[in-house]
């Protein structure tokens, strides 16, 4: 249970391109009260998003077994604020949410060998009026060691809040319709392959989840061949070729369709490298030099050049964004260990804005969640006269106690 927590942040969320992103970005949830039992929260599709609950005043929570089924279960106030994902076909919006609201989300499991079966629940009750239900079963049925099936069928019952002066959509309609998504997974030591199909109606909605994209069947295919190496730099080299296609449900037609060639890297001191042939390209490497050190690098660049006329060559670049962020890890034990981080974000659209976050954490661990943090962070922005400004520092001490019995 919790009672008007601080959820103030023991680690900085990875920063993102926001440039030309259609959809809202995906952080992970970090909290340590919602980060119990989260496996269990876990589903093909993701109608459990805890980060929607974004201020809490209080919260239970309850995670066991009973007569062999895992459950668990959680009911909470949520005092609004942030935004609510307006989803749709071709984008989603965002929508302030100026009202507070209790959340209940509920997930039971039950195991049958390697297979499982199980049914969610989740509910949001808005004040002032206005719900958002959703429930439905999930299941993952292994009949050999190579191959998995897994299926999600979830059904919505939603009516919107009465503030249009929030969201065209919210003038209490009511909004029902279902989410449905089915996948075959082959893996051996030399082939694997991946086949998918996802259908969300235009009207569902997953309030306490992340759905963005609403209105569309997605269809995906990933063929790749492994090849093992015994000796040398790398040790497991794989060629793949993946293909998605997204059509809307209206047969308005194709919305998205992507061919991407691509190859996975594994290599000494735990590296792993992908390469892919496609719109977006990202690069990231974990890097081990001793026991004790941790060294993660994730860059990610993107940019538009379009023609000018509206047709012809693209010679003139609308944008320009990268990301730079280094993670160094240094665990003196078990129990203790020192963190640094690094991060610039750098955008050049109509002239050029730069942000650099830097942080350093050290943490002592005496039990899974008896923690004491201590912290430092320096936040910097571009000044008109080319240099990075501070714009904020932080000193902070944390301890949280578990108690076990």
């Amino acid at each position: 249970a919790t009672l008007n927590p601080d959820f103030s942040q023991v680690e900085s969320d990875v920063a993102q391109i926001s440039t030309n992103e259609r959809f809202a970005l995906f952080f992970p949830e970090k909290r340590p009260f919602f980060l119990e039992g989260l496996d269990l929260f876990s589903t093909p599709l993701q109608a459990v998003y805890t980060r929607t609950i974004t201020s809490p005043r209080w919260g239970v929570r309850s995670t066991g077994q009973l007569d062999g089924t895992r459950y668990t279960a959680l009911v909470a106030e949520d005092r609004g604020g942030g935004s609510v994902i307006l989803p749709g076909p071709l984008a989603s919006d965002l929508a302030n949410q100026e009202f507070s609201s209790r959340v209940a989300i509920g997930r039971a499991r039950r195991d049958f060998g390697s297979s499982f079966g199980s049914l969610l629940l989740t509910d949001r009750e808005d004040q002032g009026g206005g719900h958002n239900r959703v429930f439905g079963p999930d299941f993952e049925w292994r009949p050999t060691d190579k191959d998995t099936f897994r299926g999600q069928f979830l059904f919505g019952d939603t009516q919107t809040p009465n503030r249009p002066e929030l969201a065209a959509e919210w003038d209490g309609r009511r909004l029902r319709s279902h989410a449905g998504y089915a996948n075959w997974n082959h893996s051996s030591l030399t082939w694997n392959w991946a086949v998918e199909y996802v259908d969300v109606g235009d009207d569902f909605r997953a309030d306490l989840g992340f759905m963005p994209q609403v209105g569309v069947r997605n269809s995906f295919l990933h063929i790749g061949r492994n090849y093992r190496l015994e000796q040398g730099l790398l040790r497991r080299v794989q060629p793949y070729f993946r293909i998605r296609e997204i059509e809307a449900t209206d047969g308005s037609g194709v919305i998205q369709r992507r061919l991407a060639p691509g190859i996975d890297l594994e290599g000494i001191w735990n590296s792993f490298l992908e390469i892919e042939h496609r719109d977006e390209k990202v690069l990231a490497g974990t890097l081990r030099p001793t026991d004790h050190l941790a060294l993660q690098l994730n860059g990610s660049r993107r940019w538009l050049d379009v023609a000018p006329t509206g047709s012809g060559p693209k010679t003139l670049r609308l944008f320009t964004a990268e990301v730079a962020r280094v993670k160094a890890t240094y665990t003196f034990s078990s129990r203790t260990f020192l963190r640094l981080i690094g991060q610039r974000i750098e955008v050049s659209q109509n002239g050029r804005s730069e942000t650099f976050n830097g942080s350093a954490l050290f943490a002592y661990k005496i039990n899974w969640q008896t923690v004491l943090f201590l912290g430092y962070g320096d936040d910097r922005d571009l000044s008109a006269e080319g240099r990075l400004e501070p714009t904020g520092r932080a000193l902070f001490l944390k301890v949280s106690y578990a108690f076990q019995r």
